[in-house]
């Protein structure tokens, strides 16, 4: 699956190494407005101590403000540990595939928009009064 996913040009894939070892990995299409992560994982003796989150923030800094605003990815409705980390980096469940994956499981479609982030930072003041975007 991943070699096929990988001769589209618009698919990417990474890896997250320390030294010899690879301890994660993610691919990822790039679509007209939004990143669509297709995979993410992180070897377990590496879990819980922010590879994963240092992904997804290579990911985040591939947005624009001006094209592709939208980062999204879809979990398994059964993988709450997915569900859990997504959220607890900003990203927010907008929608239910229906039988999405092959197996016929369901999925939740979590997103992460640089807008909402922009508008977000904005209502916060920095030590002068004004406000910081």
């Amino acid at each position: 699956d991943f070699l096929f996913a990988l001769r589209d040009r618009n698919t990417i894939g990474m890896v997250a190494e320390s030294g010899d070892e690879l301890v994660g990995l993610f691919v990822y299409q790039l679509k007209r407005n939004h990143i669509s992560l297709m995979n993410m994982a992180v070897a377990p003796a590496w879990r819980r101590k922010g590879i994963g989150s240092r992904m997804v923030a290579k990911l985040v800094e591939k947005l624009s403000a001006h094209r592709r605003r939208t980062l999204v990815v879809r979990t398994r409705d059964t993988n709450l540990v997915a569900q859990l980390f997504f959220r607890k980096l900003g990203f927010k469940a907008y929608k239910v595939c229906r039988e999405w994956f092959p197996e016929g499981d369901d999925a939740y479609l979590f997103r992460w928009d640089i807008k909402e982030v922009l508008e977000n930072a904005g209502q916060v003041c920095g030590k002068d009064g004004k406000e910081t975007v």
